[in-house]
């Protein structure tokens, strides 16, 4: 959670990262990455919401991963 907060506090710390992922619009996928971890991190604090917040941190990981790894 922490991560994303900082992606929204801070966002040109984390364009570097996402440059290497993505083409255009480089802050508003940093500003989107940002509130999906902020999100991620808050239902996975809640054990009502954890097990979806696992699958959906895997989901997303593969996404941002398969990104990267498509622009190499």
């Amino acid at each position: 959670m922490a991560s994303g907060i900082a992606h929204l506090l801070c966002p040109s710390a984390f364009e570097s990262v996402n440059r290497m992922a993505f083409t255009d619009r480089i802050r508003a996928h940093v500003l989107i990455n940002g509130s999906i971890e902020a999100g991620l991190g808050l239902a996975l604090l809640n054990s009502r919401t954890r097990r979806a917040a696992v699958a959906a941190t895997v989901v997303y990981l593969t996404y941002f991963n398969a990104s990267l790894l498509y622009r190499l």
